[in-house]
């Protein structure tokens, strides 16, 4: 195993990651709703490679311009690539989901996430989530509740797509941390 850069060592960067976090919430609320609406028109597999050919070009101008030393290759390959599956798991049961139930089910199944990665959290790698912090995850998907107000008649067996969505999700943001920093 190579040694950790002192770059690679640096602390998390809180301001960043909420801005972030709220931009990608945006993009992905429209993109569900996009998705939704067209759902009927594309398989699967469609609208994934469309999202993928739209996302990936970006991704890497936008990569390019921030590496210097130009792009090379993860040091994790291995840790990279079982997140990368996860990520595809988790979209593929997301999407999967979108043509059988509301997107208020599918988006209240699947903003579970903050508890599954706390959960995980807790379990995988030692991190002491305090009461307040567990609370503020609940009261956060109270929230969601509210707002999305999900009936008991949307809920059916699709809707464990989007919490295993939730789940892979959790567990690619794990990796992401302990692994792929």
């Amino acid at each position: 195993m190579s040694q950790a850069s002192p770059e690679d060592q640096r602390g998390d960067n809180i301001p960043l990651a909420v801005t972030v976090i709220i931009l990608t919430v945006l993009a992905l609320s429209l993109g569900d709703a996009l998705i939704k609406m067209t759902s009927g028109s594309f398989v699967i597999w469609q609208i994934f490679e469309i999202r993928s050919l739209i996302a990936i070009p970006i991704l890497l101008v936008v990569l390019a311009a921030n590496t210097r030393g130009g792009l090379r290759l993860p040091d994790a390959m291995g840790w990279v690539t079982l997140r990368s599956l996860m990520l595809v798991g988790m979209w593929v049961c997301y999407y999967l989901s979108l043509p059988e139930l509301t997107l208020s089910a599918a988006a209240a199944a699947y903003y579970t996430l903050p508890i599954f990665i706390n959960l995980f959290s807790a379990l995988f790698i030692g991190d002491r989530i305090s009461r307040v912090g567990w609370a503020a995850v609940f009261i956060g998907f109270l929230g969601v509740l509210l707002i999305l107000r999900p009936k008991a008649g949307d809920f059916n067996a699709y809707a464990i797509l989007p919490l295993f969505s939730a789940m892979l999700y959790a567990g690619a943001m794990i990796l992401t941390r302990t692994r792929c920093r």
